[in-house]
């Protein structure tokens, strides 16, 4: 079990956060990237279904689970998009940041 702090999602209101997150001491651009990473991978998922020339063979559940999984992938690349930008407008803002340091020259 990792002692590195977690920032979820999701809040739930009954106490229990989302499994799905991030690292809250993430860099905005490893925040960035592995947004990238989940956007890239939901597009992917949608290319092949587009393409997919049997879809008709698979059942109602299977599809919708793939659906489902783009869902939740370009859900979670928003999420991450949103943080990284948070997450990079604390970075120049912070105290002894280069932009801040720079900023008086």
């Amino acid at each position: 079990m990792s002692s590195r702090p977690f920032t979820p999602f999701h809040q739930r209101g009954n106490g229990a956060d989302s499994v799905s997150g991030y690292q809250s001491d993430a860099r905005a651009l490893d925040l960035f990237a592995e947004a990238d990473r989940k956007q890239h991978a939901g597009q992917c998922l949608l290319q092949v279904l587009s393409c997919a020339e049997g879809l008709s063979n698979c059942n109602s559940e299977e599809l919708a689970g793939c659906f489902m999984a783009v869902r939740h992938l370009t859900e979670e690349a928003g999420l991450l998009y949103e943080a990284a930008f948070d997450r990079a407008s604390a970075e120049r803002t912070a105290p002894g940041s280069s932009n801040q340091q720079g900023a008086g020259q």
